[in-house]
């Protein structure tokens, strides 16, 4: 059974690790959403993190790492399976969503912000390709959910889609790069100096009407209203630009695009991890002894036959009085056969 063992364990195919870690900033608008959670004994970092863990091992995410890293096919070939003349596609994916997950393993450094990744195959450089997918798809997720709202929301409403999507950073960032659009924002409408600015702006310029059907053209009293005028607007357009460049800084930092970075590149195993073949080999054999052992156990305890002095006194109960010799010749002298 050892050499079975030793046979077998040779025969199994090797199996590879590849390992990469990823970098994950916790968003400052987060700090807000979980501020009375502050209280609990799990602390709100722990809470982040175990989440983003579970959404890297999610099946919904997992999906997304085989289709948008075109992985589809080479798992499906380590199980000989071509889709989609062997399966429909969603049971393809289904597979080969399924073999990720077995293998792939994420866990959080202790007291880091540091994410480890890593995915064991028989295929080296499947092991390499499933993590760099991984990661470029966790930071594209990350990426559109500070961009746009989850498709999820805009689906649930509809009619509000567009409206909705305005009011995502991207959305405003775009309305805010738009000239026509900018002027129109109630950040720049409602802001006081704009506000007090076009008031005087209209007082000035109701006072040029007035000054025109009394002066002509170049009367000192009208160019000095249309230079007034014309510094009030120069001041309104000055602010103006003032207030959207600032929330066109204050958009860009918010969208600093991804609060995830690749700490360490997956690269491609050039060792082996397993299997522990010496360990198979070991229990294999450690087995063996115990069932044969077991077997020679019940052997003994099965066999009722009597073989000595003391089975005679422990099972029949009677005196022992002497042992009869077993001869394996025949006896051919009639004085020996008279005292058997």
């Amino acid at each position: 059974s050892g050499s079975l063992a030793a046979i077998y364990a040779y025969k199994l195919p090797d199996i590879f690790l590849a390992q990469a870690q990823l970098l994950v900033e916790r968003p400052t608008e987060q700090q807000v959403a979980y501020a009375e959670l502050k209280g609990q004994d799990r602390t709100v970092e722990t809470i982040f993190y175990n989440t983003q863990v579970e959404i890297l091992k999610s099946p919904s995410f997992l999906e997304r790492v085989v289709t948008e890293g075109d992985l589809l096919e080479p798992l499906l070939q380590m199980r000989k399976v071509t889709a989609p003349e062997d399966l429909p596609e969603d049971k393809a994916m289904q597979i080969a969503t399924g073999m990720v997950r077995s293998g792939l393993s994420v866990q959080q450094l202790r007291e880091t912000r540091i994410i480890t990744l890593g995915f064991r195959s028989t295929n080296r450089i499947l092991c390499k390709e499933v993590l760099d997918a991984v990661a470029g798809a966790y930071i594209k997720q990350q990426v559109e959910e500070k961009l746009y709202l989850p498709k999820e929301i805009l689906e649930f409403f509809p009619e509000d889609a567009q409206k909705l999507q305005r009011e995502t950073p991207m959305g405003q960032l775009a309305e805010i790069s738009r000239e026509d659009l900018a002027k129109g924002l109630p950040s720049v409408e409602n802001d006081p100096l704009i506000r007090q600015l076009k008031q005087k702006a209209a007082e000035t310029e109701k006072d040029l009407s007035t000054a025109r059907q009394t002066y002509k053209g170049k009367h000192p009293k009208v160019v000095e209203l249309k230079s007034s005028l014309q510094f009030i607007q120069d001041q309104i357009k000055v602010e103006t630009e003032n207030i959207i460049r600032n929330m066109k800084a204050t958009l860009t930092s918010r969208l600093q695009l991804s609060d995830v970075r690749v700490l360490k590149e997956a690269t491609v195993p050039s060792t082996p991890v397993g299997p522990t073949r010496w360990r198979i080999i070991l229990m294999a054999s450690l087995l063996s002894a115990a069932g044969v052992g077991g077997l020679l156990l019940l052997r003994d305890q099965l066999d009722d036959t009597i073989k000595s002095q003391e089975d005679v006194e422990k099972f029949v109960h009677l005196p022992f009085l002497g042992h009869i010799p077993l001869l394996k010749e025949k006896l051919k002298d009639v004085h020996q056969k008279a005292f058997f």
